[in-house]
């Protein structure tokens, strides 16, 4: 069993932990925010909750960042002072790479819109292998697509693999070439315009709400919790044509290490021109 700690007890990290405690995986969860008051009734809600549904997951509040010392995994949230306000910027950057220099182990889970440009600064601060640190909200993106999809040609989503790649919302790519429905390619049973439409609806969709963006990330911990090696579409480090090392959406993936192997799915001509422009932004 495990242990969680997840900086920031906004509605975010809230939901992230409300979800992980319901998975009976985590033998514990730290909610960690410098309003550890808020933190704490957060907790202990989640708690009381647990307690009917009989999960015996252990809810804990800290104010800084030393709680992630024992942690299996490290989630990044958003902060209880401004609920949704995703942590970000120098200072969040300044709270990661603490954590990572702390905990030398737990891979560093992003969950939110805005980790981009975390992700990018802190593989450069805390040590260790480049999957360490990656983002789950194009998780929720692709599940939004697959949801899309299946609506436009009356199939369930289950049934429907629709690989991504670029920068949300700079560029949002389609891997059509790679798209599955059913056992046929989606090139198969998809006309031009229902792909153009697909498309067009995706990008409506960034940025995503707090519950995709908890149940995308309470989602991809537990399959790092369990060592799964369960695929999802995270923003990590890729190598899309003359841009290598840039951070952007691929299918990865995840055991307890976080990101252990990438695959970007074929994209045509235009699509990795797109997808170049945008991992240098």
């Amino acid at each position: 069993m495990s242990r969680v700690a997840i900086l920031g007890a906004g509605h975010i990290g809230a939901a992230v932990a409300e979800r992980l405690a319901r998975t009976g995986w985590c033998r514990a969860i730290v909610l960690v925010d410098p309003m550890h008051e808020v933190a704490a009734g957060k907790a202990l809600d989640i708690r009381q909750s647990g307690a009917i549904e009989g999960s015996r997951t252990s809810l804990e509040w800290a104010a800084d960042g030393a709680a992630c010392a024992s942690a299996s995994l490290i989630i990044v949230a958003d902060s209880a002072a401004e609920p949704c306000a995703e942590l970000q910027g120098e200072s969040a950057l300044a709270v990661v790479a603490r954590a990572g220099r702390a905990n030398a182990d737990a891979p560093i889970l992003c969950a939110g819109n805005t980790h981009r440009w975390l992700i990018e600064h802190a593989l450069l601060e805390v040590p260790g292998r480049r999957g360490r640190v990656f983002g789950t909200a194009p998780h929720a993106l692709a599940s939004a697509g697959r949801a899309l999809l299946a609506a436009q040609l009356g199939v369930s989503a289950l049934d429907v693999r629709l690989p991504l790649a670029g920068v949300p919302p700079h560029a949002i790519v389609v891997a059509w070439d790679a798209a599955v429905v059913g056992d046929r390619r989606a090139d198969d049973v998809c006309s031009h315009q229902t792909r153009r439409k697909v498309e067009r609806a995706l990008s409506s969709t960034w940025p995503l709400g707090p519950c995709a963006l908890a149940s995308a990330a309470s989602a991809a911990a537990t399959a790092c919790l369990t060592a799964s090696h369960r695929r999802f579409t995270c923003l990590t480090t890729v190598d899309v044509g003359d841009a290598v090392g840039g951070v952007g959406m691929a299918s990865a993936r995840l055991d307890a290490t976080g990101v252990a192997s990438v695959d970007v799915a074929p994209l045509s001509m235009s699509q990795t021109l797109a997808v170049e422009r945008a991992l240098r932004r």
